[in-house]
This record gives C-alpha cells, structure tokens and sequence, in this order.
C-alpha cells in the first residue's frame, strides 16, 4: 500500500517532489530544504499520517505550479519536470506497461539519471545515494531491470522530447540547477547500461 501511495505521490507531483528538494540540497535558498523535511518525516509520511501526506501533496504541487506559471509553453524551466521521465518511459516500454506503476518506474528514472549526472562529472560522485535511499526507505524502486545494452539504447531513443534522433535527459548540475542535456553521449549511457548487467550478473 505504501509503496503504491508514494508511486501516486510521485505521479502527482511530475516526480518534482523529489527532484526540486533534490535542487534544492546544492542551493541557499531562505526556505528550508524540502528533503530534509521529507527525511525528518519519513516514519509519519509511510505512516499515512494525513497532516504528512497532505503537506508533502500540497508543496509538491505549489512548487511545480510556480514552475508552470513561469513557463507556460515549456520551453524552458518546465522540462526539468520531466526529471527521470526518459528512463522511466524506457523501463515501462521494454518491461510491458503494467508490470510497474508509472511512478515506480520513475523514481527508477530519477535514480537513474542522478547516477548518470554524476558518471559525467556533473554532481559529486556521492549525491546521487542520497535521493536512492530516501526513495527507497519510502517504498520505491531504484535498481534498473537487466535489460540488453541496445534495448536500452532502442527505447530511450523512441522518447517524445528527443531531437534529430539525438536522445535527450533531464539530469543534475553540479552548482545545484537542473538543465536539459539534448544530445546525451551515446557512449557514456552504453556504459551505464552494461554497468547495470555486470551489477545484476
């Protein structure tokens, strides 16, 4: 049940939940850090405790709403709401839709792409755990199924948001901001997918 309610979490929030709060740990904002207070409220949130999940429903949706009011045609800071989407979409496609919830194979995607930021040298090599274990102690995937390199290749190639067959990732930079990488080296995500094989052997 759990697992299914941060899955729909996930789901409501366009994965910003996460991925903003995640931002949010490499910048000085005056608000406090939203990871930390999903961290601190760990036990209440699997709990269900209402006054959890409401306040971590409603400022997900805030923060993903300020985003859309600032750009309303997507052509800028919205795409970084497709934060894990690219893989995400590349594990529901090669698995057979039904086999995880969409929010599942998201937060896959969002792992994913933290590691991969972190493989180009973007975020400190050690960032990326942070956000795998939090989604892990709220119930959610994070190991990417064993799937043949190409087949990998072949589904994230078919994304929506890719350009001139050229494939394209929401990932992590290392000042804290997210960017849209249009053109994501071929040859780094064929490294990361046999490093999932050879992980999974």
């Amino acid at each position: 049940m759990e697992t299914y309610l941060f899955s729909l979490l996930v789901q409501a929030a366009g994965t910003v939940l996460l991925f903003i709060v995640f931002l949010l740990l490499y910048q000085k904002f005056r608000r406090p850090a939203f990871l930390d207070w999903i961290e601190s409220h760990e036990k209440a949130l699997l709990a269900r405790e209402a006054g959890a999940l409401a306040h971590a429903i409603l400022r997900s949706c805030e923060i993903k709403a300020d985003i859309v009011a600032r750009d309303e045609r997507e052509s800028g800071a919205r795409a970084l709401l497709n934060f894990g989407h690219t893989f995400g979409h590349a594990i529901e496609s090669a698995s057979g839709y039904g086999r995880l919830l969409h929010g599942e194979a998201v937060a896959i995607g969002m792992a994913m792409a933290a590691r991969f930021s972190a493989r180009l040298g973007r975020i400190p090599a050690a960032a990326p755990e942070r956000l795998a274990r939090l989604l892990e102690r709220l119930g959610l995937p994070v190991q990417a199924p064993r799937f043949p390199v190409d087949t990998w290749l072949q589904y994230m190639g078919r994304d929506k948001k890719n350009e001139d067959g050229r494939i394209t990732l929401i990932l992590l930079d290392a000042v804290g901001r997210g960017a849209v990488v249009k053109d994501a080296p071929a040859a780094k995500l064929r490294e990361l997918a046999r490093h999932i094989v050879r992980r999974q052997q």
